[in-house]
């Protein structure tokens, strides 16, 4: 409404329906809305040369809402961030503890295969050694 006053050039209207829409935004607790008005109002008063004083004053608690909402929404980024770090650098280390694992098992196979190789081939070196002796015992 407080456009639209202005727009008929009713500014003493105009500033009754920003104030009116400001105690509202107030009562409701509506910190964007106030913010914005604090905005409107205090560029209103400025642009139309009323109340100087009043219009610093919404435009001071709007650069301090402003910075503030800047503030909190910077804190935000910084914990969805920090999750976002926390959460890959997980993933990594269970990555790198996956790869370990296939490492110590392809190892431990490894030298199991290699045991078993060398004592199968101990064990039929000794049957061969065996078989020599008793050929040689009965060739004598």
């Amino acid at each position: 409404m407080g456009d639209l006053e202005n727009f008929k050039g009713n500014k003493k209207k105009a500033i009754y329906f920003y104030d009116k829409a400001y105690e509202n935004a107030r009562e409701l607790n509506d910190y964007a809305t106030i913010n914005h008005l604090n905005k409107v109002i205090g560029d209103y008063l400025t642009k139309n040369g009323l109340e100087p004083e009043r219009a610093n004053n919404y435009l001071f608690n709007y650069q301090k809402g402003h910075d503030s909402i800047e503030t909190e929404n910077q804190k935000a980024i910084e914990i969805a961030l920090d999750e976002i770090l926390s959460k890959n650098k997980i993933e990594h280390e269970q990555t790198i503890n996956i790869y370990i694992y296939i490492i110590i098992s392809i190892s431990v196979l490894a030298l199991l295969f290699v045991f078993f190789y060398y004592s199968r081939k101990k064990q039929n070196r000794s049957l061969l050694d065996q078989q020599i002796k008793i050929i040689d015992e009965n060739e004598n």
